[in-house]
């Protein structure tokens, strides 16, 4: 089983005070000492989340607290590409397929052992993927105790 997130400790500030936080966090990294520098504007990847505020979400928004602390960039460089073209680049899909048709393979063959040899190997087919697999060895395995 997965393993829950802990839950964040309370560290006693209302929104308020954790916002001049990020403020004065904002001044100490980029202060005087900072030379040219290049920031991801999605440092805070939890502003996705539907749950917070969008309160909490403009509060935490890079533009806010650049703003706030008075550090606006000289200039500013968004690049975008569409997501079919970033997974292409970056992941190899027909790698995947590869791995994913073998264990298939493999459990067509009903072959517990090679393919939970395979599962030890295999590092592109997703973790739900191979938990899939894995109960299937599970099962092969359980049949064969039983005959």
């Amino acid at each position: 089983a997965a393993e829950e997130d802990p839950e964040p400790e309370d560290d006693r500030l209302d929104d308020e005070q954790r916002a001049e936080l990020f403020v004065e966090a904002m001044r100490t990294v980029l202060g005087r000492h900072c030379g040219a520098c290049i920031i991801d504007g999605s440092f805070f990847g939890d502003l996705e989340d539907e749950e917070m505020g969008e309160e909490v979400k403009s509060a935490r928004s890079l533009q806010t607290l650049l703003v706030k602390a008075r550090r606006l960039p000289d200039i500013t460089i968004m690049l975008r590409c569409k997501h079919d073209l970033a997974f292409n680049n970056v992941i190899d899909a027909a790698a995947i397929d590869k791995e994913d048709a073998e264990l298939c393979e493999l459990a067509k063959a009903q072959d517990a052992e090679a393919l939970a040899e395979k599962l030890k190997t295999c590092q592109l087919v997703s973790d739900d993927r191979k938990a899939a697999f894995q109960a299937f060895v599970e099962e092969l395995q359980g049949t064969e105790d039983e005959g």
